[in-house]
């Protein structure tokens, strides 16, 4: 049963046939303050989701569950912060988390 809010990528049931891997990504340079990829630049926009570094040890917003059209699920986030144009995502964590 397809979720009305979610993208049809997201709403197809995975593939069982296999597929072809994708090529590997050109390694990533820096030079001064110049980041490329194959010899492109690349600009990187990131986005900051917390949560592995507090008591609750995961990323916040999931617990709304399937309740949110917003925070239906990680992936469902995911695609979203693909849409805002984010490239890069920071999820910070702490091994030392007082529960």
């Amino acid at each position: 049963m397809d979720h009305p809010t979610l993208p049809p990528l997201l709403s197809q049931p995975a593939r069982a046939e296999a597929e072809s891997p994708p090529p590997p990504l050109p390694p990533l340079v820096v030079a001064g303050a110049t980041l490329t990829a194959g010899g492109a630049p690349i600009t990187l926009a990131g986005a900051n989701w917390f949560g592995f570094e507090n008591g609750q040890t995961f990323v916040d917003g999931l617990w709304a569950g399937t309740g949110s059209a917003l925070t239906h699920d990680a992936l469902t986030v995911l695609w979203r912060i693909k849409l805002l144009g984010f490239n890069a995502l920071r999820l910070p964590f702490s091994f030392k988390v007082s529960v």
